[in-house]
């Protein structure tokens, strides 16, 4: 069973305060220093394990095995409906399984 979704995380998940967080992103732009590649991975997961225990029983309504399938659906779950999609994309990826075969 399925909770129903939450619209904002807990009070113990916002760890920095919005305003902070555009701010810091600004500065960065700003002075033009880009992140370390372990600097944006250390980020990427710290964002990933707040999302993971707010939202714990997220899951993609599209069907897909691959990230390019996942690619792919997303871009045309943005014309029409996730059910068609779903229902669409098994001939696409048939015809065209790989990236260059598209």
């Amino acid at each position: 069973m399925v909770p129903p979704a939450v619209p904002r995380p807990p009070a113990h998940l916002r760890l920095v305060d919005p305003a902070k967080a555009r701010a810091g992103a600004a500065r960065r732009r700003r002075t033009g220093t880009p992140e370390s590649p372990l600097s944006l991975k250390r980020r990427a997961r710290r964002i990933n394990a707040v999302l993971a225990e707010a939202y714990p029983y997220a899951v993609a309504e599209l069907d897909f095995r691959s990230p390019y399938e996942l690619l792919v659906a997303t871009v045309l779950s943005a014309q029409t409906t996730d059910v068609r999609v779903n229902a669409t994309t098994p001939r696409l990826f048939a015809a065209c399984p790989t990236p260059r075969a598209l």
